[in-house]
């Protein structure tokens, strides 16, 4: 009797097995179509990876619900993101020295023109007979050609300080800093530049119109001027040197935010 209990006992076991083994078969099937998926792999958009599922085999979606990026194009999107990060740059550092020439070329046009001006009241001076009144005039044309130069001056250094600013910020924006408020502060400041030398456009028209001594109403006129091309050009710098601080600021931030990210791999 024992000997045919422990019979019925393999053989019920054997049944548990059987089915077990069917049901695990069926499973497969049912999810594979009958074939063996690989554990080959995909990349999804946010750095996840999902094998192969399905009956057909298919790649089962990202959890994003996003076009998943193949691996054997990841390095090839990498080379493209880098190459346009690097015609990006080229493009703001033609610009930027296009710009440059332009301003220098725009100032030079300035200063001959003034130049010229200023040569013709010289040669007016030397109509005059009176000695003293003649080193008067001349010693007039001479301090308004250096009045006329610390503009421009001063207008080239604070363009030249933009361009630097402008610069920095594309190579952090490829980088992925917010920029954003940097640039805002940068357009604040070309605002105010353009502002600027209209108005020494002005000053460079009334000084060299004549060699006479201003007039009180002209002299009030140059008054307002230089006071407003002054303020103008703090504005501008105070401008940049905000976007500076700014850009130290979102510096800081995706800093930390590369740390956190860091400490969470």
């Amino acid at each position: 009797m024992k000997k045919y209990l422990g019979l019925f006992v393999v053989l019920v076991m054997a049944l548990i097995l059987g089915v077990e083994m069917t049901r695990a078969q069926d499973t497969a099937s049912s999810n594979t179509g009958g074939t063996v998926c690989t554990l080959e792999a995909k990349l999804c958009a946010d750095g996840s990876y999902v094998n192969r599922t399905g009956p057909n085999c298919e790649f089962a979606a990202c959890s994003n619900s996003t076009k998943p990026l193949p691996l054997p194009k990841l390095k090839d999107t990498r080379n493209e993101v880098k190459k346009e990060i690097q015609d990006k740059r080229k493009e703001v550092r033609t610009e930027i020295q296009t710009e440059r020439e332009e301003m220098k070329k725009e100032i030079e046009a300035k200063r001959e023109e003034a130049k010229q001006k200023m040569e013709d009241l010289r040669e007016k001076v030397k109509e005059e007979k009176d000695e003293v009144k003649a080193k008067i005039k001349e010693s007039r044309i001479i301090d308004r050609e250096k009045a006329l130069e610390r503009f421009d001056t001063v207008i080239e250094r604070i363009n030249n300080l933009k361009d630097r600013v402008t610069a920095h910020i594309t190579k952090l924006e490829a980088k992925g800093v917010d920029v954003a408020n940097a640039k805002s502060f940068v357009a604040t400041a070309e605002a105010k530049l353009s502002e600027a030398k209209t108005k020494i456009a002005g000053a460079h028209t009334l000084l060299s119109a004549s060699i006479n001594e201003l007039t009180e109403e002209n002299k009030t006129v140059l008054k307002t001027l230089t006071k407003d091309i002054q303020n103008l050009i703090k504005e501008a710098h105070k401008a940049l040197n905000d976007s500076i601080k700014l850009l130290k600021d979102a510096l800081k931030v995706k800093i930390e935010e590369l740390k956190q990210i860091k400490n969470t791999l």
